[in-house]
């Protein structure tokens, strides 16, 4: 009896599967489990095809915590539901060792396993091994896959690193697409990144193309989509009125709370120009709704995406003094180190953050370049260079590649961190006219292995020019020859740069000097004209810092002159003796007079003369006494008095 009602239920459950009745699957697969059926690795298997189904992940996580047995004992069956459960709800740990798990235990991967390991690489920012599964994936489809829908899986890596590929290559898939209009959904994904590489001009004309054939389709969700899009580039490329337009009536058909309307809003408001002294902060935050953002986190967002809308509220937290939580994200780690060193963000002058930050960002460095070090270097050089304090800003950057080797000239290593750090000593340097420096740093950054030049083509062609500003043409040249030897996919806007560098002649700065011999400089001078300069070299930054560091020494020497002068003219008419009685008070001096007003005034504590000191003593008046009655002789008559 009781095996006649599971079988009943099992093809029970399979009609249900088949109709897309997914939760009266489920609580047949229950019925099944609860009732002891033999095959519970299959039957589990279909309650989380219906979990899946439904977008009931939680819950789904949720089961495999409750059936733990037959997890352990069937997970076999049902490992894809699993590791699609895990990457859905981004579980990067469970994913990667159910990956590995699975991946080891086959000699060929099934195309749904890349598929999902293709999406969860996408996901969490790992676009190169996305790209790579996309490739594999399309070479090997043998019509497994819809050719198109693959086509975008593989192009959506490079919407957020377009230097996977090189630009000649996306410029010729672009064209071969506006010919063939193919699909509204590539076309869109190629906008994205002709907008990623600065390619302005095209990217609208892909985008228009693609809402044109969007338009026809009639899918409104993806209407608005492009048209998101449509107003962002607008907005960069400086056309404020034009985007407006489009975002304001978008915003009113969009569904309040949408994620596509959480993205509308914060881009309308960015037009908004903030102040930190007079925005509340608290309402901004309340208006971009940045709780629905946290609720939608990478399941509606992509991670390049996810990141710039964490990364502006984070900001929006730091201007409204928060206290901001350090996460795994670098500029958390080192917004939260910020905001507990400083006092009050917006009140505590630029000055004060300056200092704190410099000697915060020194203790960084000395303890090791690794972590979030070079987020406090950037944060404290950034204010300095507010404060014009270059000099500390250049110590803490070449304190940074110092501590790899560079001081020595034996860097060990080289990376994006150091390639930032020697770009700010590049500009410091030329701000502090400090020449021999540049040279300095450029020859050590030469002595690193060519495979760095390969990966940082642009940043050596940079070190190439400043050789050139320097006047070193041969240096120049050898470096340009370094890139143009190991370099891989050079654009053609660095090939033209190349080669402009490389066609420059040794005579090059003699002809500059002969086109400008003939010119009286001081007749131009004296009719009144100004020199042409970056508003003069005498109004450069460190022109200006040198003229007035000579001002105030100037001016300190003549204090001092001025001082000794007079001290000692006073030490050379000094010609009498001093006063004997110097150490006593003023009062107890014989040069002593009391004011005028003091004179009849003998009370307690008042001023007296020697005179009246005298007459107060007891003894000098007794022998006054007897001296005066021994001269008296006859002694004086008594006056009558009248009758």
């Amino acid at each position: 009896m009781v095996q006649k009602n599971l079988t009943d239920l099992l093809s029970q459950l399979d009609v249900q599967s088949s109709n897309d009745e997914h939760s009266r699957a489920e609580a047949t697969c229950k019925q099944l489990l609860g009732g002891g059926c033999s095959n519970q690795g299959e039957v589990f298997r279909h309650w989380l095809v219906a979990l899946i189904k439904q977008d009931k992940y939680q819950k789904a996580l949720q089961l495999l915590s409750n059936y733990k047995k037959i997890d352990e004992k069937h997970g076999n069956e049902f490992a894809l539901e699993k590791l699609y459960i895990y990457y859905k709800l981004n579980i990067v740990d469970k994913f990667e060792a159910l990956y590995k798990n699975i991946a080891g235990n086959k000699t060929n991967l099934d195309r749904g396993l890349l598929h999902i390991r293709a999406q969860f690489c996408f996901k969490n920012g790992d676009d190169k091994e996305a790209l790579e599964v996309y490739k594999m994936l399309s070479e090997n489809n043998g019509g497994h896959d819809n050719e198109t829908e693959l086509r975008c899986n593989t192009v959506a890596p490079l919407t957020s690193s377009p230097t996977l590929t090189t630009p000649s290559e996306i410029k010729a898939d672009v064209m071969s697409l506006l010919s063939s209009e193919e699909s509204y959904d590539l076309l869109f994904n190629y906008s994205i990144i002709l907008v990623s590489v600065e390619e302005l001009e095209l990217a609208s004309k892909v985008l228009n193309k693609a809402y044109e054939l969007a338009i026809t389709e009639g899918y409104q969700n993806d209407i608005d989509t492009i048209e998101l899009q449509r107003a962002y580039l607008l907005q960069i490329s400086g056309q404020s009125k034009e985007s407006k337009q489009i975002l304001k009536p978008l915003l009113e058909r969009l569904v309040p709370g949408s994620p596509l309307h959480l993205v509308a809003k914060s881009n309308n408001l960015s037009f908004v120009d903030y102040s930190k002294f007079n925005t509340n902060f608290s309402f901004l935050l309340r208006e971009l709704n940045q709780e629905k953002f946290y609720t939608y986190n990478l399941q509606q967002y992509s991670h390049k995406q996810w990141s710039v809308i964490q990364n502006n509220i984070l900001f929006l937290h730091l201007f409204n003094n928060n206290e901001i939580h350090e996460k795994k994200s670098l500029l958390s780690k080192t917004l939260h180190n910020y905001e507990k060193l400083v006092d009050n963000v917006v009140l505590e002058p630029y000055k004060t953050q300056a200092k704190k930050l410099y000697h915060f960002a020194l203790k960084s460095i000395q303890s090791g370049n690794q972590g979030n070090t070079i987020g406090n270097l950037l944060v404290a050089v950034q204010f300095l260079v507010v404060e014009k304090e270059y000099e500390n800003a250049i110590r803490l950057c070449e304190q940074f590649i110092n501590h790899d080797g560079y001081k020595k000239g034996e860097p060990s290593q080289f990376d994006e961190r150091h390639m930032v750090v020697c770009s700010i000593l590049f500009q410091l340097y030329r701000l502090s006219s400090r020449n021999t420096n540049i040279n300095k740093l450029a020859e050590t950054l030469n002595k690193l292995p060519t495979t760095s030049i390969s990966e940082y083509a642009r940043f050596w062609i940079h070190i190439g020019y400043e050789y050139l500003a320097n006047g070193e043409l041969e240096k120049a040249k050898e470096t340009i020859n370094k890139v143009l030897q190991n370099a891989n996919n050079l654009s053609s806007e660095d090939s033209e740069i190349i080669q402009a560098v490389l066609s420059t002649g040794e005579n090059i700065f003699d002809e500059a000097s002969r086109l400008v011999e003939d010119i009286d400089v001081d007749e131009l001078l004296s009719k009144g004209i100004k020199p042409i300069a970056p508003k003069s070299a005498d109004k450069a930054p460190a022109a200006l810092l040198r003229a007035q560091k000579k001002k105030i020494d100037i001016r300190k020497k003549k204090k001092r002159t001025m001082r000794a002068k007079k001290f000692l003219s006073k030490r050379e008419n000094v010609k009498k003796n001093p006063d004997p009685e110097r150490w006593l008070p003023m009062k107890d001096r014989s040069s002593y007079r009391p004011k005028k007003r003091q004179l009849g005034k003998n009370t307690q504590g008042g001023a007296t003369t020697k005179k009246i000191e005298q007459s107060l003593d007891i003894t000098k008046k007794t022998a006054a006494k007897t001296a005066n009655a021994k001269s008296k002789s006859k002694p004086k008559s008594k006056k009558k008095g009248r009758k």
